[in-house]
This record gives C-alpha cells, sequence and structure tokens, in this order.
C-alpha cells in the first residue's frame, strides 16, 4: 500500500517497546497524521473497549512534547475518545515515525471528561529537569487543546505554524 509507514514507541531513553504499520494521511512542515489499527487483543481501558483493528488516526508534531490518537470503533466507526502520550518531540522521517514515551499520558472521553493516567510512573523518570518542565507543559497544551473534543481538527494543528 503506498504511504505505508513504521511507527516505533519507545521508552523513555529511547528503547523500542512496541512498533505497528500506519499509512500516511497528511503531512505538512509542522507533523503528519497517520492511520494505523489497533494491533492487540480486546483490551478494557477506563470504561473503553479498545478492540482488534479498531482504526487510529494519529498526530505526530515535530516541536511538541505528546502525540494524539484519536481512536474509533471498528465496527461503526464512532468516536470513542483521544488517547494522548506524552513524549519527546517524534522523530518523522518519510517511512518511520518514533517517538519516546514519557509514561504521562491523557484519556478525553468524547464528552470531554479527562483523566490524566501515569502520574506516578513520570514522577518516578530519571528525567533531566528541562525534560520533565516540557513534558508538563505538554500534557497542559494537550488539556486546552481538547477541552472540546467535537471542535478538535488535526488539520487545524498540522497547519499552524
Amino acid at each position: 500500500m503506498k504511504n505505508d509507514l513504521l511507527i516505533i514507541k519507545r521508552d523513555y531513553i529511547g528503547r523500542e517497546v512496541w512498533r505497528y504499520p500506519g499509512s500516511l494521511i497528511q503531512h505538512s512542515q509542522l507533523g503528519v497524521l497517520v492511520e494505523a489499527r489497533f494491533n492487540r487483543g480486546d483490551l478494557p481501558f477506563h470504561g473503553l473497549i479498545f478492540k482488534r483493528n479498531d482504526r487510529f488516526l494519529e498526530l505526530y508534531l515535530n516541536q511538541h512534547w505528546f502525540n494524539i490518537f484519536a481512536i474509533h470503533d471498528r465496527d461503526n466507526d464512532a468516536l470513542k475518545g483521544f488517547y494522548c502520550n506524552v513524549t519527546h518531540p517524534a522523530l518523522i522521517s518519510y517511512d518511520q515515525i518514533a517517538y519516546d514515551d514519557l509514561a504521562l499520558d491523557l484519556l478525553v472521553y468524547p464528552d470531554g471528561i479527562q483523566l490524566v493516567l501515569d502520574e506516578d510512573e513520570f514522577n518516578l523518570l530519571p528525567l533531566s529537569t528541562q525534560d520533565r518542565e516540557c513534558a508538563k507543559v505538554g500534557l497542559l497544551e494537550l488539556q486546552n487543546l481538547l477541552k472540546n473534543p467535537a471542535q478538535f481538527s488535526f488539520a487545524e494543528l498540522l497547519g499552524r505554524d
């Protein structure tokens, strides 16, 4: 399939944790939007069920300390919510995206309720003061961007300079 790429999730020091295929949907100087399918077994998660083959629209930006995944149900394509990882800025090439996950996550339900996840794990990471502060700013950016999920736009983020 044209525009195929590999997405690599790494831990906070760059060790690979998980890899999966995706397809490029949109790109700009600011980042990329890709489509991927959930490639694990069905997983109950904070009141949601991530199902094998759920459709994920994933936004990776060059200079932001996060990524955003819009999760759509495999059966009816309904939006289940947004899962966001606080990360080092993504490394994006023509055939690969890699990101270093910093443990801190944000789950946003379609009704706008937000749940910050894994703060304890984040606080235990031996990050530099600068990385820790950048990660906290990334979380605040995510919380602001997704205050009203119904009005959130990937295209708007990719088009801003």
